[in-house]
């Protein structure tokens, strides 16, 4: 299994363990990841379109606030999936929300 296909998995198991933890934050943490989703696959778009994309530090700036979008949307999209910065950003991302989790 490839790091993009199994951080896709491990952020689909941690967005359900997120839900089931966060109660009230589930509207956030949902709100969250999908903008990062859907920003991974609108900068995929552009790119193949050949017009203006996203800023790559925002993209790792995605993947720390949304980890579990960010990583299915670079999986579905085939999108930044060569580069390991954004693997690292994505476990970063998961860790921390992890603990932020953990500590509420």
């Amino acid at each position: 299994m490839t790091a993009p296909s199994f951080l896709a998995l491990l952020s689909v198991l941690w967005l359900a363990s997120a839900l089931v933890l966060v109660g009230s934050l589930q509207p956030l943490v949902l709100g969250l990841n999908a903008v990062g989703f859907v920003l991974f696959v609108f900068d995929k778009l552009q790119a193949r379109a050949g017009r203006a994309r996203i800023p790559e530090l925002v993209l790792h700036a995605v993947m720390l606030v949304a980890p579990a979008g960010g990583c299915l949307g670079r999986r579905l999209a085939s999108h930044k999936t060569r580069h390991a910065s954004f693997d690292a950003s994505a476990v970063l991302g998961l860790a921390c929300w992890a603990a932020l989790i953990l500590v509420r």
